[in-house]
């Protein structure tokens, strides 16, 4: 067991390390360092950034077309859901406020969809990766697999285009 030493005066840490075992040194050397290391200097820096311009019309048009529910698991909270771009904002200009390159995803399948876990196929159905089927995770299991194969809900305008499907499909979705 080790010897309980009283908090070192700031001037003579390293004695106080000496003092204690080799186990405690490590956590009182990570406590007092802790607070030690922190730079000091700015931690922010002024910037330029682009803006996407109109991207509220095509939140608002997406979530509309799909009653503001997340069209894989029914989530219904705004707040958790995105006006996910089908074929990325990046790399098809001309597509970027077309409602038909958007899906109502709540945060999770949003993520599971952008990182190719999650495809909607041409009918509409619902693919998970078999990275996500392999899970060993309950939560996963629950909250990604067990969609896999069934539709999509879909939204009143706006019908996802099958073209940005299969777009998708080939070069994000990690089959």
């Amino acid at each position: 067991m080790p010897r309980k030493t009283r908090p070192p005066p700031s001037n003579s840490i390293t004695k106080w390390l000496a003092a204690t075992s080799d186990i405690c040194k490590t956590a009182q050397w990570m406590a007092v360092a802790s607070y030690q290391w922190i730079p000091e200097r700015a931690t922010e820096r002024q910037g330029t950034a682009k803006q996407r311009v109109y991207q509220d019309f095509f939140r608002r048009s997406v979530l509309a077309s799909y009653d503001a529910t997340c069209c894989v698991c029914q989530c219904d909270l705004s707040p958790l859901l995105v006006a996910s771009h089908i074929i990325p904002w990046s790399l098809d200009v001309k597509n970027r406020l077309n409602p038909e390159n958007g899906l109502c995803l709540c945060l999770l399948h949003d993520g599971a969809f952008g990182r190719g876990l999650l495809a909607v196929t041409g009918t509409f159905h619902i693919r998970i990766s078999k990275s996500a089927k392999s899970s060993r995770s309950s939560f996963v299991q629950d909250a990604i697999v067990k969609y896999d194969s069934r539709p999509i809900f879909m939204p009143r305008r706006f019908r996802p285009r099958q073209e940005f499907l299969d777009w998708h499909g080939k070069n994000v979705f990690v089959a």
